[in-house]
């Protein structure tokens, strides 16, 4: 089976499995988002919450990522 690698970049705020903030992750080839955030131990019930860039875009979880993609993950912050 062919493999996709992304570059993954998240806040030091967001617990993350397996991979480093800014370090590149192989993925079988068509894994989605979502996929990319289970194979890193983000809960489901937490994915729907997380923003989602990938290359400067917003994309939601059934984005599939391709090689060489750099996927950032964000978590909203509000408050007043």
């Amino acid at each position: 089976m062919c493999e996709v690698k992304v570059k993954l970049g998240y806040p030091a705020t967001m617990r993350v499995d397996h991979v480093r903030s800014g370090d590149f992750i192989e993925l079988p080839s068509g894994a989605t988002i979502e996929e990319l955030m289970t194979c890193c131990n983000v809960k489901k019930e937490h994915q729907k919450y997380v923003l989602t860039v990938v290359n400067g875009e917003r994309r939601n979880l059934s984005h599939i990522l391709q090689d060489l993609d750099e996927v950032k993950l964000f978590l909203p912050v509000g408050g007043g």
